[in-house]
């Protein structure tokens, strides 16, 4: 259970290439956390940077504004 309103995302259908999810989302604001999985980060960044750029709806239908 994610404390505060925070919860795990799903990608759409159409970005699920890069994975299952994004960590944590609320609103529109995105966290990715890496703690030692680095070969992930790579493609953390990059699916968020195309999410970001594509102005893809994530949470509520809203796009992210923040990546954290």
């Amino acid at each position: 259970l994610y404390p505060l309103g925070w919860a795990k995302i799903p990608l759409p259908p159409a970005y699920s290439f890069f994975g299952l999810g994004i960590d944590f989302g609320k609103m529109n604001i995105c966290v990715e956390a890496q703690f030692s999985n680095y070969p992930f980060l790579l493609n953390n960044a990059l699916r968020s940077e195309v999410l970001f750029r594509d102005r893809v709806p994530l949470i509520e239908g809203q796009q992210m504004h923040a990546l954290i």
